[in-house]
């Protein structure tokens, strides 16, 4: 699905309002929820990259960061959008979205990734195959491990919304608690919010963009790109495109972690033909196309680079005791 509008305009709507209630009600039993669940010591570090907000904001590329930075992480996903509910560790030459979901699929070109709802059986199973640092992508809301570090992600651009929760607003619990249990702040993007103002006195705060491999652009210079995406902000995928000098005549936007289907695949590459156009998109939205579609598609693949990577990592290990 795709984020309503007025979740992110400053002044809550009518709409809004309205909801309230229900946000409340939502916000007692995520409480509840929360309360009864037994929190678990693996016996090696947990880092938590998590966010306040429904929908992207950049945890997937600073997942990879930490992944390529330190040795023996295994990374824990609940594989979002897959059909699959067995717990399995993800092999990305026999499975596909359905089985182990997009995201783990892209991770798992960075380090061994577990999937499964229950995540102290998976920090289990990571153990066992040697890991010595737990990545929990996503599980901020989440108490059934200890965490060693709890690292938010917030996209610049976006900010925090209307500063509602759900589903009045885009936030998961509210604002001011979330912040609290936060060892650090790690800005995605430009920041349109004065967030780094706001809070970086309150909580260690780090800034990152995201930037595409230079060589999945300059295989499009000069050529017409038809440009397709299934992410949170499809529309952000689509102006980075512009910025960087790409040749877009044709865009299509999806409902994040969108499921294609074969005849929306034909369409999207019918008309990309028409236009003489390649036809691109996400890498996360590229892993789940099918291994014949993938052929037919480019993804665009990028990383997280921060501002100061070598005192980003730095303070992860000082926090997490690791040499």
């Amino acid at each position: 699905m795709k984020a309503p509008r007025f979740w992110w305009q400053s002044a809550p709507t009518f709409l809004s309002r309205a909801l309230s209630p229900v946000a409340w009600t939502y916000q007692k039993l995520s409480i509840l929820d929360r309360s009864s669940q037994k929190t678990i010591d693996p016996g090696v570090p947990v880092i938590c990259i998590g966010n306040l907000v429904l929908g992207g904001a950049g945890k997937t590329p600073v997942t990879a960061f930490l992944a390529s930075h330190l040795k023996k992480s295994h990374i824990l996903s609940r594989g979002y959008g897959r059909k699959s509910t067995q717990t399995k560790r993800v092999d990305s030459r026999h499975h596909v979205s359905q089985d182990v979901g997009d995201e783990p699929l892209l991770l798992s070109q960075f380090a061994p990734v577990w999937v499964g709802k229950n995540r102290p059986e998976l920090a289990k199973l990571a153990c066992k195959a040697e890991a010595r640092i737990l990545l929990l992508d996503d599980g901020f809301q989440n108490k059934t491990l200890k965490k060693t570090l709890n690292l938010l992600v917030v996209d610049g651009i976006r900010g925090f919304g209307n500063q509602k929760t759900f589903p009045a607003g885009p936030l998961r619990e509210p604002l001011l608690p979330g912040l609290k249990r936060a060892d650090a702040l790690i800005l995605m993007g430009e920041d349109h919010h004065a967030l780094q103002e706001k809070f970086k006195n309150k909580v260690p705060f780090f800034r990152a963009h995201f930037e595409p491999v230079k060589k999945d652009l300059e295989q499009l210079k000069e050529k017409p790109t038809f440009a397709f995406a299934g992410i949170a902000a499809p529309e952000k995928f689509f102006s980075m495109l512009k910025n960087l000098g790409i040749d877009l005549i044709e865009t299509a936007s999806f409902g994040d972690h969108h499921p294609y289907s074969t005849q929306e695949l034909q369409e999207l590459h019918r008309q990309a033909h028409s236009k003489n156009a390649v036809l691109i998109t996400t890498e996360k939205d590229w892993w789940r196309l099918s291994p014949e579609w993938r052929t037919k598609v480019r993804p665009i693949r990028g990383q997280a680079v921060f501002q100061e990577p070598e005192k980003f990592i730095d303070f992860v290990k000082q926090k997490c005791c690791i040499k």
